[in-house]
């Protein structure tokens, strides 16, 4: 099973996750960034995500991963105002994912996945999700072996 793991990463915890997980499954890893990247300043960064989400825009990426080969796409992404930041929704909408395996993982302080699953099943609808994975503050090896093992062993691969 060839694996691709997509990820945007703020603070370097969704990156740190999606290192950890493309390790364990020996698996290509790809980090999303916007065209025009977000302002340094964190309070400017929520005034254009908050923008963004709430006007439902997606963001141009300077690059999409060609997924082509991948028999498992997976998608990391911070939790922003309960959904995916929006270079990860994207990815999303943006991907060739249909008929594809597709998992997603979310960090988070607390707020989990909210609404990921809903909003991943619009952007890409014709992609077979796995069960996602919430993870607070992306240092939670235990749930990632966990998860990682189980998409292993996913008789659907």
């Amino acid at each position: 099973m060839k694996t691709l793991v997509v990820y945007f990463s703020r603070t370097g915890e969704t990156r740190a996750a999606a290192e950890y997980i493309a390790a364990r499954l020996n698996a290509d890893a790809f980090e999303l960034k916007r065209a025009e990247p977000y302002p340094a300043d964190y309070r400017a960064v929520v005034n254009c995500a908050m923008a963004e989400i709430r006007g439902g825009a997606l963001p141009e990426l300077a690059a999409l991963p060609d997924t082509s080969a991948y028999d498992l796409v997976l998608a990391g992404s911070p939790t922003w105002c309960g959904t995916f930041a929006p270079p990860a929704a994207a990815f999303i909408a943006g991907a060739s994912l249909e008929g594809k395996r597709v998992g997603i993982f979310c960090t988070s302080g607390g707020s989990g996945l909210a609404n990921m699953p809903r909003d991943a099943a619009k952007l890409a609808p014709g992609a077979a999700y796995t069960a996602p994975l919430a993870l607070r503050n992306g240092a939670d090896t235990a749930a990632m072996d966990a998860w990682t093992d189980a998409l292993s062993n996913d008789p659907k691969k």
